[in-house]
Order: structure tokens, then C-alpha cells, then sequence
């Protein structure tokens, strides 16, 4: 292994609300059984075996956890929390609801030498703000960031120097919100 995959970590965010789901999002079982977080650590798994939860620490609790150092701020919260773990130089951040992503895909990111990349959309519209690559070069940004008025990740990406990369099919990137989108999805897959 290289010391780029040596020094990388793969982060799965599992601590937002879920509101517009009404229940977690990480718990949705899969046709086959599987809970959608045990898939997204599946596919982190295939880039790198150095995978952490960030969420609470009853979402696999097997694996090392890292919680937010200031409670309730979001994936920017998520992402302050580890960069300061000392876990690793660079994080490959994924959140828990897009089970249409591949390794190959984060392959991509892991691979890309940029502080912090995202992935470009294939129709140009927005830049994905997850899953992303980010090196812990940017702690001190993350914490700025995470103490102005603005704690978007999409702040985020519009004030730093962001690296693109070509990013998969849009419906890979699909992010796994409501109970319809849910229905959706787990519906086209019984279709393949």
C-alpha cells in the first residue's frame, strides 16, 4: 500500500436528523436484508479497511466512532470533529443515505491529490458537496468556517479552493431523503 492509502480514512456521517424520513435514515433495511449504513461501509471498505462512524455510537457500534467536539452543527460539525481525531491525513467523507455509490467512485476522490475535492456533476449542474475527499491541512478552516454564520457544507466548498473530478452518473449521487425517495430507489433496484 502507498502511504496515500495508508493515511486515508473513510468516514460514514450517520448523526443528522432525518426529518423529512421521520426515522433514520442508516437503520433502512435493503431487500436483502442489510441496513443502509452496513452497505455504505460495505463500499468504504473496497477503497480503504480504515472506516469510522461519525454519529452516534449505537450506529455499529463495533467500529471506532468519532462525535462532534460541538453538538448539533450539521456534517460541518462532523467534519471538524475529524479532523481534529488524529485518525488519519486524509478523510473520504460519505454520508449514510447514497446506496447507489460505488467503490469505484470513491475510488476516484481517494485518488485525486487536492486537499479537498467534490465531485463534478455530469449535466453541470450543482457540485455534490458529498461524498468528498478532505485533508486535515484544513482543520483550522473547518473550524473557522464552523464558527461563522454560514456552517453549510456548500459555504464550505463556494470559500475554498475545491478541486473537481468527474463524477459518476447523477443517480449514483442520489441522496436517500423521504419516504418516497426511499420507495423509489428500493423500487428500481427489485427492476435491475
Amino acid at each position: 500500500m502507498n502511504s496515500k492509502s495508508e493515511s486515508l480514512v473513510a468516514a460514514v456521517l450517520t448523526g443528522g436528523a432525518s426529518r423529512r424520513m421521520g426515522r433514520s435514515k442508516h437503520d433502512l433495511r435493503l431487500e436483502d436484508g442489510r441496513r443502509m449504513i452496513e452497505l455504505m461501509v460495505e463500499v468504504c471498505l473496497q477503497v480503504t479497511p480504515r472506516v469510522v462512524i461519525c454519529g452516534p455510537q449505537d450506529v455499529l457500534p463495533d467500529r471506532t466512532h468519532v462525535e462532534d467536539r460541538i453538538p448539533d452543527q450539521g456534517p460541518l460539525g462532523a467534519l471538524d470533529a475529524l479532523l481534529a481525531s488524529g485518525l488519519g491525513e486524509r478523510y473520504l467523507v460519505v454520508p449514510c443515505d447514497m446506496p447507489a455509490l460505488v467503490a469505484d467512485d470513491l475510488r476516484r476522490l481517494a485518488e485525486h491529490p487536492g486537499e479537498l475535492v467534490t465531485f463534478r456533476t455530469p449535466d453541470g449542474g450543482p457540485t455534490a458537496s458529498l461524498p468528498m475527499l478532505i485533508s486535515d491541512a484544513l482543520a483550522e478552516t473547518i473550524s473557522a468556517r464552523l464558527a461563522s454564520t454560514d456552517r453549510s457544507l456548500h459555504g464550505l466548498l463556494r470559500t475554498t479552493a475545491a478541486a473537481r473530478t468527474d463524477g459518476p452518473p447523477s443517480e449514483r449521487l442520489l441522496n436517500i431523503n423521504t419516504p418516497e425517495e426511499w420507495a423509489a430507489w428500493s423500487g428500481s433496484r427489485r427492476d435491475d
